[in-house]
């Protein structure tokens, strides 16, 4: 027996939205043309609008993966853990709303492994 989700329900299920508009992928396109020139600080800045861009088109996924991408690169070519581990954080967040809890896991385990190898402290408990 198939189960089938009403039609309110499958926008956010999709992993990637056709419904998206297209001043919803453009951030995107500029961020891939940024990272293709090197220019890896506006890159990381265009995933960050793609994903706010997505939010408002309510593709969540693709919103969650726009962080990802821009966490990768943080961490990749700035060298900086940190901000990656928000990044990271964040798309799980994104994840979790859009109903693929095995992404989340996913991000939420590399935004700790980063975190604790940075030091840093969440919700006021030290690393051990």
């Amino acid at each position: 027996m198939a189960f089938i989700l009403p039609p309110s329900k499958m926008n956010n299920m999709h992993h990637v939205n056709d419904n998206v508009p297209d001043n919803a992928r453009l951030p995107s396109q500029t961020a891939q043309s940024f990272k293709a020139a090197k220019s890896y600080e506006q890159s990381v800045q265009a995933f960050v609008k793609t994903s706010e861009a997505m939010i408002n088109a309510t593709s969540l996924f693709m919103a969650g993966r726009a962080l990802e991408n821009g966490g990768n690169i943080a961490l990749q070519n700035l060298g900086q853990p940190e901000r990656a581990a928000d990044m990271y954080k964040r798309a799980s967040e994104l994840f979790m709303q859009n109903m693929t809890p095995d992404r989340a896991a996913e991000m939420l385990e590399k935004s700790a492994k980063y975190a604790i190898s940075c030091g840093i402290r969440h919700e006021g408990r030290p690393n051990v």
